[in-house]
């Protein structure tokens, strides 16, 4: 690698660039999760990553503070973006526990959409 003073600026410039991509990125996601059914709860969350709630809330404020959100707290309670938090257990686990949360949370879709189904068929007679 070069030692050269422009390269930490370059380096900085960026890194502050990706941030910048993410946050435009981030614009539309929020409410296409929540209708898809793909933004989770801090219990939800936890129990992908098989963490406790309190060390996801710690992961969530983490992120927040290196401006790389992977969720947000509204009125109290922590909202997480499914694939923002499958990024950031890859970032901070590796691909292996990236690849088991994502099975978890399949599992628990299968789960969710076999209730509503039983909830919304006709009654047998």
């Amino acid at each position: 690698m070069i030692d050269h003073p422009a390269m930490g600026r370059i380096i900085t410039n960026l890194e502050q660039a990706l941030a910048d991509l993410e946050l435009l990125e981030s614009d539309h996601d929020v409410i296409g999760e929540l209708l898809r059914g793909s933004a989770l709860d801090l219990d939800e969350a936890a129990d992908a990553w098989q963490r406790s709630d309190e060390t996801v809330r710690k992961e969530c404020e983490k992120a927040a503070a290196k401006k790389r959100w992977i969720g947000f707290k509204f009125k109290g309670r922590w909202i997480i973006g499914e694939k923002r938090l499958l990024n950031w257990i890859e970032q901070v686990d590796g691909l292996p526990a990236r690849l088991a949360a994502e099975s978890r949370l399949r599992k628990r879709a299968m789960q969710k959409a076999h209730r509503n189904q039983a909830r919304c068929s006709p009654l047998q007679e």
